[in-house]
């Protein structure tokens, strides 16, 4: 398994959940755009982790997708199908490893500082997660 694998999925069981999630059925799907001091990124893995959760439920569940050339991604559950995820507040996790080194900052992978908050109205939520190369938001 290698290094980014590892760190997600130690993001993901490290993952704290809140005990007071509402009682919500709201739920929406996410598709977005992912860029880089302006230029869209192909091929950079986008993962979801819930900030909140409930036992036995799909809200503990973490969506991913992968970029297209365009940048642009749909999250997805298990690499299978797209997904509705319930609203809330996700940690952000981007990674992509060309040449033997992870392309975005620290800030945005390892020691994400970036969050998406899902809520919203339509049937689909859709996110431009506008990074830069210093890592700052």
């Amino acid at each position: 398994m290698n290094k980014t694998c590892l760190m997600l999925f130690a993001i993901a069981f490290f993952a704290g959940c809140d005990s007071d999630w509402q009682q919500a059925s709201t739920r929406c799907g996410v598709t977005g755009t992912l860029t880089l001091d302006g230029q869209a990124i192909s091929d950079a893995k986008v993962v979801f982790v819930p900030q909140r959760c409930r036992t036995g439920d799909q809200e503990t569940t973490i969506a991913s997708g992968k970029t297209n050339d365009e940048g642009e991604f749909v999250l997805k559950v298990d690499s299978r199908e797209e997904k509705q995820i319930g609203h809330g507040r996700y940690l952000v996790v981007v990674s992509k490893v060309t040449d033997s080194r992870e392309l975005f900052h620290e800030s945005y992978n390892q020691e994400s500082v970036l969050y998406v908050e899902v809520d919203s109205q339509d049937a689909v939520q859709r996110p431009k997660l506008e990074l830069k190369s210093t890592g700052t938001l």
